[in-house]
């Protein structure tokens, strides 16, 4: 059985997957009828937190994006952040820094 935070990280990487794949459904709309578009911070920031499938899925389905540099390249950038990222916590496991540990321990002691 899967640890109860694990169901939490699904449902968030579901959701930020979702609402990825949503923004750029309606910016590309948007560009098409030159109404209020989703800017390129939000689209990174959202695909960052977790939403990048969902962002390199949408922008095939919808070729959208698909040719804009430097978002492209952006975007890239985070899609190689976050696989080393898991990469990393495959190998080392989900550890915490030593300080960190004691600078949380002393914080939730008061």
């Amino acid at each position: 059985m899967a640890p109860h935070w694990a169901f939490g990280i699904g449902c968030w990487l579901i959701g930020m997957n979702v609402l990825s794949m949503a923004l750029f459904y309606h910016d590309k709309r948007m560009a098409e009828q030159r109404g209020w578009r989703i800017s390129e911070r939000m689209l990174l920031t959202v695909a960052l937190l977790g939403g990048s499938p969902g962002a390199l899925v949408a922008r095939r389905r919808f070729r959208h994006k698909t040719r804009k540099q430097p978002f492209s390249s952006a975007l890239y950038a985070v899609c190689l952040l976050q696989v080393v990222g898991v990469a990393w916590l495959v190998v080392n496991g989900p550890t915490i820094p030593p300080a960190v540990a004691r600078q949380l321990g002393a914080f939730t002691s008061r």
